[in-house]
């Protein structure tokens, strides 16, 4: 993840990665708990809490998939 990525450009990266523009992604915090991505706070917790090694690991779903 580059340094100067906001949410927003993350989050279309992702949607065109996967081609599906109702993508929502989720990442696991430090507690354990999965955390959907909504905004930049969210983005800058997952950076923070859910990253290991400088990557973060997600997990991507569509609407009413909640897997």
């Amino acid at each position: 993840v580059p340094d100067y990525e906001t949410f927003v450009s993350f989050h279309d990266r992702i949607k065109k990665k996967f081609g599906h523009p109702n993508l929502k992604i989720k990442f696991r915090d430090n507690e354990g708990d999965m955390i959907t991505m909504c905004d930049q706070s969210d983005y800058i917790m997952a950076l923070t809490e859910g990253s290991e090694g400088g990557r973060i690991k997600i997990w991507c779903y569509t609407q009413g998939n909640n897997k």
